[in-house]
């Protein structure tokens, strides 16, 4: 069941790493290239806008890689990010699913359910701009957080 709950997540995760490692081969091979790239090419059998673009391409110097891989770091920190809001947020969607009354849930997570729907409440005037809520629907669902509520 958990890993069923999970599969979301983590295949948009895996996507986000098979890009970031397109990225990074990408530069690595333009880097490779680059530097033997101007005995290869074909000049004379390039029009005027291929061959400015080949030149400006030939022309820069070379490129600071570490500047690039700590951007892919960020890209990485950022989609790691995204797997756990992703994690938390399926896995409240599937406990919530799974017990369907409010009495069977374990005490600690009622209480906590009540305290951190408090907490989401009171960015109402302020709020954040990593996460999106709707303060009506939290409203009401914290109203079905009773004894008996079905």
């Amino acid at each position: 069941m958990a890993l069923k709950v999970l599969s979301d997540a983590l295949q948009e995760f895996d996507t986000a790493l098979d890009d970031i490692g397109s990225n990074l081969e990408f530069v690595r091979a333009a880097m490779q290239l680059r530097p033997r790239l101007r005995d290869m090419l074909h000049w004379q059998n390039m029009d005027g806008e291929a061959r400015k673009l080949a030149t400006r391409f030939l022309d820069q110097g070379s490129a600071e890689e570490s500047v690039f891989y700590r951007g892919m770091v960020i890209s990485l920190s950022g989609a790691f990010e995204q797997l756990v809001r992703r994690v938390l947020r399926d896995g409240v969607r599937a406990i919530n699913e799974a017990e369907g009354n409010y009495d069977n849930l374990h005490e600690t997570l009622k209480r906590q359910n009540v305290y951190r729907t408090g907490l989401a409440l009171q960015t109402i005037f302020e709020a954040l701009d990593y996460l999106e809520l709707d303060y009506e629907l939290l409203s009401k669902n914290l109203g079905t957080c009773f004894v008996g509520s079905p």
